[in-house]
């Protein structure tokens, strides 16, 4: 009935459909979402948490898709790099691959990696897999005229400010905004969180990636939601857009139009 006591409830009832990992050792539910592999005990409070303190309508979505989304491998090796996988292929099926004791421990922000990983496969879930909901060429301008707006306004600042903005940037809880101002200035600016030059050439991979990062902090990560909401307001709307469009009274439409 959307009002605060059902969200209540609804945790609850996901609550008590998860196991320990001694219990499951081969597959649990959390909130929702089946889970292969271990997962640390505490760890299900902190994204749970989280979840509580999610932005209502992107948690709706999160929701909606549970059932949807899988993570294959909770225990991924942490000296691999931890991803959605969006094809099977052998001995590697669709879907996420992390290491949720290291997750436990992110200093990006504990859960950081579950909700990013999973929100990518949101992104490809909702069109039926037919590519990513994110892929459209209004979300990739407005991604790349908010960059390049405050590229302008830093080579405009005198270089005492200009160190306390890098400095600002450079901080572990500034992750997403230093990959996507990279992303969008080819370089110029950039601080402690990053992907190769070679990664943003790929068609898709921006928005791909904002997607997953306005995600992930809308899940119950309040400073980094703002500060993303702050600096790229044209692409957050456009996220927002994208979000609405795929609640679950939406959903049905977009399936009917990827097809």
């Amino acid at each position: 009935d959307d009002s605060v006591s059902a969200d209540n409830a609804f945790v609850q009832n996901l609550r008590s459909m998860t196991y320990s990992a001694d219990e499951a050792p081969s597959h649990q539910y959390c909130l929702g979402v089946l889970t292969r592999g271990k997962v640390p005990d505490g760890y299900l409070n902190i994204i749970s948490e989280r979840h509580e303190k999610a932005e209502r309508g992107v948690r709706s979505v999160f929701d909606n898709f549970a059932n949807q989304i899988l993570i294959q491998d909770a225990s991924y090796p942490p000296s691999q790099t931890a991803h959605y996988s969006p094809i099977s292929y052998t001995g590697h099926r669709r879907g996420v691959y992390y290491n949720a004791r290291s997750d436990m421990g992110n200093p990006r922000g504990a859960g950081t990696t579950y909700f990013h990983e999973l929100a990518h496969m949101i992104d490809h879930a909702s069109t039926g897999y037919q590519g990513n909901l994110s892929n459209t060429p209004e979300f990739r301008n407005a991604l790349m005229e908010d960059g390049q707006r405050i590229l302008r306004l830093y080579n405009n600042l005198p270089p005492e400010r200009q160190n306390a903005f890098l400095t600002r940037i450079r901080s572990d809880s500034a992750h997403s905004f230093s990959d996507l101002i990279d992303a969008t200035t080819n370089g110029q600016l950039y601080g402690s969180y990053g992907h190769s030059r070679e990664y943003w050439t790929r068609s898709g991979n921006l928005q791909a990636e904002a997607f997953a990062h306005f995600f992930e902090a809308s899940m119950g990560s309040e400073e980094k939601l703002e500060m993303l909401a702050h600096f790229f307001p044209t692409s957050y709307d456009v996220f927002s857009a994208l979000i609405e469009s795929i609640q679950p009274h939406q959903f049905v439409r977009i399936l009917e139009r990827s097809r």
